[in-house]
Order: structure tokens, then C-alpha cells, then sequence
């Protein structure tokens, strides 16, 4: 499996990292084309998106001075379910972070560009011990019902 994940090309959307929203052309790299190839570039967005574990999955207009943490408040904050401290960016050039650096930094506090959307992702880990001790000592009397039902059976 981990074999054919790598043999797989990428295709699509190439990453350029340019330095801002307000690039030039001269400022984009020098790209080997072959036959076949389209370069489309996209209209300026004028919107941020909010998915994953927040109350109301949506896309947000615009607004310079917005940080992560605004545009989650926005979308009605992060659910109980979530794992805020995952949260993470995929910005309008494909790049993605998920981490600011910095002393006492966080990605809450950063700054949001126009096309970029803000993922919160959902905790993998519902249960606790005791759920999981439920689930067991279910799982070995139904084990124990049955030995004794075939014992009764072979008797």
C-alpha cells in the first residue's frame, strides 16, 4: 500500500509560495512547460472559509485586521468535540500551517489572507477509561454467556 502512495505523481495545483496577495507577474518562477500544460490563475478571493468541528461551517467575507480565532467566533465557535489546539490554515496558495512561531504564540492570534481556509479539526478521542472498561466487561460476559451456553449444550 505505502509502495503505491508513492509511486503516485502529483497532478494539479502547483504551490508557487510567492510573498503576498499582491505578486506580479515578473515575480512568479521560472516553470518548465510541456505540451498539454494550462496555467489558470484565479480571481482575488474576497472570502475566508471555516470548516470542521465549529458550529456553523461557513464562508466569511474579508476583513483585514481578522485573526484565526475571529473568523472561528464567527462560525459560532469551536464545538465541544473539537481539537482546537490542531487547527490549522490552508492558504489560498496551497501552503498550510499549523503552528506560528514565535514565544507565546499561537495560530489564533494570526492573520487570515482573503481565499484562506481555517480547518478545526474534530477529536479522534470520545471515549474515556470508563467507556472503554464498559465495553470490555460487555464483551467478556457475553464471551463467558456463551462458554456457559455451550457447556450446557455439550452436558
Amino acid at each position: 500500500m505505502a509502495q503505491n502512495l508513492r509511486a503516485i505523481k502529483a497532478e494539479g495545483r502547483i504551490v508557487l509560495e510567492l510573498e503576498n496577495g499582491g505578486a506580479k507577474t515578473k515575480d512568479l518562477p521560472d516553470l518548465p512547460l510541456q505540451d498539454g500544460d494550462s496555467i489558470f490563475v484565479p480571481r482575488k478571493p474576497g472570502t475566508v472559509e471555516v470548516l470542521g468541528s465549529v458550529f456553523q461551517s461557513n464562508s466569511f467575507i474579508y476583513k483585514p485586521n481578522r485573526t484565526v480565532n475571529d473568523y472561528i467566533l464567527l462560525a459560532g465557535g469551536a464545538s465541544q468535540t473539537a481539537e482546537t489546539s490542531d487547527t490549522y490554515v490552508i492558504h489560498a496558495d496551497g501552503t498550510a500551517s499549523n503552528k506560528v512561531h514565535g514565544w507565546f504564540a499561537s495560530l489564533g492570534g494570526a492573520r487570515v489572507q482573503p481565499g484562506d481556509t481555517i480547518v478545526v479539526p474534530e477529536s479522534l478521542d470520545h471515549s474515556s477509561w470508563r467507556q472503554s472498561l464498559k465495553e470490555w466487561t460487555a464483551i467478556f460476559y457475553q464471551f463467558g454467556l456463551g462458554a456457559a451456553g455451550l457447556k450446557v449444550l455439550k452436558d
